[in-house]
């Protein structure tokens, strides 16, 4: 190390120290300060809303098991009688003021209801329905005398409302919430019961008013703090009670989180006295409501007055290094300039690096797209000699020749489309083949619905052209051959990882399946796949029953990275 290096190591380093505490003053004072408030507001109110959610939580839990219980019941009596059911959600309205009414629908769309109105109870029945008032103490008995009449002249399909197509959506099973009313007032939980047969179901729900519900729930607040469940508009849930400055620093931090929803916490003040807010999601199944809390900051302003003392510290001490930074200037600027010449260096072989892979992609996507032209070509000379075929299997053959290059022209024409040619999602790939093949047989596929899931697999080229191959066969095999009637049907095209690098591709239908008769191009078409699946050292499994279900087991051909 030369003399000037180490004077200048020697000028470094006093600066540098004194630079680590002017960092230190600055982080102290500028960031620090706040920081430190807002953490500890943020504590306050953590603490604050975890005390409301478990209040909230026992609340809803209790309705939810209550729906539970109905549920439960009504599961285990297949055939209930109207008049049962209407004499326990009348003894479960009683116990509970908040629910309104009381539905309960199934997959045809008849539905029984229980509502409580400002003059009695109402029975409603649909698809053909009919209000019915009872005067209050009727439904109370122990049996429902009386019938409520049925309506020829209005039809009502629950299958519409929000509680069932919510309770249908849910795979978990449990308690499914939505909103509706004016200003998302009323609460509707449902429940999804399974009948004895896999197209049998019923959904139950109850409604509740939100104030009524949430009134309950947060009736006793602490006097330093305010709650308030609003929805996602910010429209309030519950009734406020009237807490002084309280009460007012809800409203202003309800106005600041409807102007800017993704506010973390508000610092509000009035007559010098700090407020904190803040507006968390409180979230059901289903549904997502928000809850609004605010606290008094007077034992946090007190507990932070020794950092502002430290504050003026930081100031002194910031003027002192201010100067010695000046010092250290011109010794900095050298090494800025080094850096920036490194960093200008590295920016040139970045954009050599991208040119490089920029230039292997279109060589990539120019190779698939000469395969599909080629295909193509290949194509349209099977189609010209197949014109030159009388009617016939020959003739037949030709054109299923065809139809299967045209198949792997398609694969290969997805494939460069796509946006990243060395990493593929199946997804998106098996999507557009099916969307291809489904518009190609129209419209005798007017009627055949296609659902694809492949949990997000991402393949290499070489084995989604594989898949792709594969995935054309078998749709087109169920297509053509398992829907022979108008009435349409299903397919669902599924891929999973099973363990390793070995991967599951399943296409099923709900079809006529084989049923034992000999379809030679099905046969072919099997046999095609099972080779493929060789090639990808996987197997193919068939099984026909209530439809024809193909699993072909395969292992990625190069790791996906």
């Amino acid at each position: 190390m030369s003399a000037k290096d180490r004077t200048t190591t020697r000028t470094a380093l006093p600066i540098t120290l004194l630079l680590l505490v002017v960092l230190a003053a600055l982080v102290f004072a500028v960031i620090t300060f706040p920081e430190r408030e807002k953490d500890l507001a943020s504590g306050s109110l953590e603490r604050a809303g975890r005390e409301a959610r478990v209040k909230l939580d026992a609340v809803i839990k209790g309705y939810e098991t209550d729906l539970e219980e109905e549920a439960s019941f009504i599961h285990a009596h297949d055939s209930l009688a109207d008049d049962v059911a209407l004499l326990r959600w009348t003894t479960v309205m009683n116990a509970h003021w908040p629910i309104r009414s009381v539905h309960l629908a199934d997959e045809a769309g008849r539905e029984l209801a229980l509502v409580r109105g400002d003059s009695g109870w109402a029975v409603e029945r649909a698809p053909r329905r009919d209000s019915t008032a009872f005067p209050p103490g009727l439904i109370d008995q122990p049996a429902l005398a009386v019938d409520p009449p049925v309506a020829h002249d209005s039809l009502h399909d629950p299958r519409t409302e929000d509680w069932f197509v919510g309770a249908l959506k849910d795979r978990s099973g449990s308690v499914v919430w939505s909103a509706t009313g004016p200003d998302g007032r009323f609460l509707q939980a449902s429940l999804l019961l399974r009948g004895p047969g896999p197209e049998r179901y019923q959904v139950l729900a109850f409604e509740l008013d939100s104030r009524e519900l949430f009134n309950s729930a947060m009736e006793h607040q602490p006097k330093e703090q305010a709650h308030l469940v609003v929805n996602v508009d910010g429209e309030p849930l519950m009734t406020r009670a009237d807490t002084g400055s309280l009460h007012a620093m809800m409203d202003q931090l309800l106005g600041v989180w409807k102007a800017e929803p993704n506010q973390h916490i508000l610092q509000m003040e009035e007559d010098g006295m700090p407020y904190f807010g803040q507006v968390t999601p409180y979230p059901l199944t289903g549904e997502t409501l928000e809850l609004a809390t605010v606290i008094n900051g007077r034992r946090i302003h007190g507990w932070l007055a020794p950092i502002r003392w430290a504050l003026h510290g930081g100031l002194v001490l910031w003027a002192v290094l201010a100067v010695l930074l000046v010092l250290a200037r011109k010794r900095l600027k050298a090494s800025t300039e080094r850096l920036r010449k490194q960093e200008k260096q590295n920016r040139t072989q970045q954009r050599r690096l991208a040119k490089a892979i920029g230039e292997r992609d279109v060589l990539d996507r120019e190779v698939h797209h000469r395969v599909k032209n080629n295909l193509q070509v290949v194509s349209s000379l099977l189609n010209l000699q197949a014109m030159r075929i009388p009617e016939g299997p020959t003739r037949e053959e030709f054109r299923r020749g065809k139809l299967r290059i045209d198949h792997m022209a398609m694969v290969h024409k997805k494939l460069y489309a796509a946006p990243d040619l060395r990493n593929i999602a199946l997804n998106n790939l098996f999507t557009d083949l099916a969307n291809e093949l489904h518009t190609a047989h129209l419209p005798q596929s007017r009627g055949i619905s296609i659902a694809v899931d492949t949990a997000g697999i991402i393949s290499d080229p070489d084995t989604a052209i594989e898949l792709g191959i594969i995935l054309c066969e078998l749709l087109e095999n169920s297509l053509v051959h398992a829907f022979p009637y108008a009435t349409g049907g299903h397919v669902d095209i599924r891929a999973r990882h099973i363990a390793g690098d070995e991967h599951e591709l399943e296409v099923v239908d709900n079809g006529t399946g084989m049923k034992g008769t000999t379809r030679n191009e099905t046969q072919l078409g099997l046999e095609i796949v099972d080779a493929l699946a060789q090639q990808l050292d996987g197997t193919l499994d068939v099984r026909s029953g209530a439809g024809l279900s193909c699993k072909v087991r395969f292992r990625m051909l190069h790791p996906v990275g």
